[in-house]
């Protein structure tokens, strides 16, 4: 394997300039129109049923990407894809929509596995075989030990390193929490040392995602870290539930954050 050499990270969407994007996790095509609406930067498919990655059925796959190309191609659409131990006995892997361009799964009770790199890069090329331009997403939990998970530097030095499968290193890094039990990303994690991930993260090519039960408040603090998405779900649900239905007035209210000077 080789090292992805360092260089400008590629940002999804609309320039870096503009500050944070926002993405919104979306589990059904009425979500994804709310939350287009509402003034979505990106749209992830995942279902909070099944975890903090929980994959969505390919057919809500299918229905969200279809919508998506039809009303809305400039908008990147990422899924989540529930956890690589979820894959490592597959012998057949689903094909993803065209539209997708990018996807992650979660390192949840690889810690102790001493070749996770090498399931990560197999499962990662097996879905790449039927789309090559899919880009991944490494997934670092904040609470790591919680989830059984590598820490974020094994996961960082990995997301770089490329093998004659894939081509190439991962396109970011998106540092999340394993357990939604009203934890917070800052609870593990200040201001201060998300800037430092960022600096780490523009340093080796990624672009870096924040996400972990972030409240309005929250998303105040960490626009100053230089993240360049802002990943939510429960904050832009009603009632802050991420089990509820996405509400187009919660995330113009999120989108407003963002922008504000």
């Amino acid at each position: 394997m080789i090292s992805q050499p360092a260089g400008r990270y590629r940002f999804p969407g609309e320039r870096r300039s503009m500050g944070s994007r926002l993405l919104v996790s979306v589990r059904s095509v009425e979500e994804a129109v709310r939350a287009v609406t509402g003034g979505a930067d990106i749209l992830d498919v995942k279902e909070p049923d099944q975890g903090s990655l929980g994959m969505a059925s390919l057919k809500s796959i299918q229905a969200i990407a279809d919508q998506i190309q039809q009303d809305h191609a400039e908008i990147p659409l990422s899924v989540a894809l529930g956890e690589l131990r979820d894959w490592l006995t597959c012998e057949q892997f689903p094909q993803l929509p065209s539209a997708v361009q990018f996807a992650k799964l979660g390192l949840s009770g690889m810690a102790s596995e001493s070749n996770w790199q090498a399931a990560w890069h197999r499962v990662r090329a097996m879905f790449s075989r039927s789309q090559p331009s899919l880009r991944w997403v490494a997934v670092a939990y904040a609470d790591h030990v919680a989830a059984d998970s590598p820490n974020l530097d094994e996961i960082l030095s990995s997301a770089t390193t490329a093998d004659e499968k894939l081509n190439a290193g991962c396109a970011g890094l998106l540092i999340d929490t394993f357990t939604k039990a009203g934890a917070s990303l800052l609870d593990y994690y200040s201001v201060a040392g998300l800037q430092d991930i960022a600096e780490r993260c523009h340093a080796s090519g990624l672009f870096l995602a924040v996400a972990g039960s972030l409240t309005a408040t929250a998303i105040r603090d960490v626009k100053a870290a230089d993240a360049d998405i802002v990943a939510v779900r429960s904050a832009a649900c009603r009632n802050g539930n991420r089990r509820a239905e996405i509400d187009e007035l919660q995330v113009a209210s999120i989108r407003k954050i963002l922008r504000e000077k």
